[in-house]
């Protein structure tokens, strides 16, 4: 294969890579512009650090929808240095209930801005589970990415390969189960080649490996940049 053809493949397995981060970076700037998770994890960390303790009144009991979809909301006033705030919280069945208008409730608010509130007899405010949620999403997405990242790498790898990579005949010399399936069900091949190199195939069904001592064809990187790849693995990446 020329060589500039194989520069060529190289680029274009580069921008997939980075096409892919570009896209997954793009997909939290518009979740977390789009949302209300900024609003919240702002007023989470001010109530969580820098907020007060103190009772308010309910002001307002209503619901919207039915059923699983019914939400429940209660407004509040409270007072802070002689100045009346006010502010509104979505709460569960339990707690709407058991109040009415004019009754006490627990709240805190941010010391610094006491427009910043919420009810905080059952748990935390929403805030604080909007942080849970973005450290969840960056987690999945790092997971996601490295996922998607080891598919391009292994399809670059065959792809390459494929085209450039010296052909050199190997004898299988063991098996090797996944973790999970001691019934071998699922298993990668070890080999040795023609120049006493050793190497290891992907983990796929066992009934698509050959058999101990079979010979097999494999392919090595010329500049031995890739690890040498089974013939019997093309099409998987």
């Amino acid at each position: 294969m020329h060589k500039t053809d194989l520069e060529r493949l190289r680029r274009r397995f580069s921008f997939l890579k980075a096409s892919l981060f570009g896209v997954a970076v793009l997909a939290v700037t518009v979740f977390l512009t789009a949302s209300p998770v900024i609003h919240d994890l702002r007023s989470g960390w001010a109530l969580r650090f820098d907020g007060e303790d103190t009772t308010g009144q309910v002001t307002r009991l209503w619901h919207h929808g039915s059923g699983k979809n019914r939400e429940m909301f209660v407004a509040y006033a409270f007072d802070v240095d002689g100045q009346r705030f006010s502010g509104e919280n979505a709460v569960d069945d339990t707690l709407f209930w058991s109040l009415s208008n004019g009754d006490p409730i627990a709240l805190r608010y941010g010391k610094d801005d006491p427009q910043l509130s919420a009810i905080t007899i059952f748990g935390e405010h929403r805030g604080l589970r909007a942080l849970a949620l973005c450290v969840l999403l960056v987690v999945v997405l790092v997971l996601l990415l490295a996922a998607l990242s080891s598919r391009i790498e292994a399809a670059y790898r065959v792809t390459y390969l494929r085209k450039a990579g010296v052909q050199r005949s190997a004898v299988v010399t063991r098996y090797v189960h996944a973790p999970g399936f001691s019934d071998g069900s699922v298993s990668s091949i070890l080999w040795q080649d023609e120049t006493g190199a050793a190497g290891q195939s992907w983990m796929m069904a066992a009934t698509r490996l050959p058999g101990l001592g079979a010979k097999i064809t494999v392919y090595a990187d010329p500049e031995d940049k890739l690890s040498t790849i089974w013939d019997g693995e093309f099409g998987k990446g």
